[in-house]
């Protein structure tokens, strides 16, 4: 597995756990396209 997908596979994971203190979907929903185009 390429380091970029890797990368991009925990920073969703990392969103993914902190979205519910953030209270904000859209915020969240920013941080997981971005590693969508980094892993990509």
């Amino acid at each position: 597995m390429k380091a970029q997908a890797l990368w991009a596979l925990a920073l969703a994971a990392a969103c993914a756990a902190m979205a519910p203190a953030w209270r904000d979907p859209a915020l969240a929903q920013a941080w997981l396209t971005l590693a969508a185009l980094c892993g990509g």
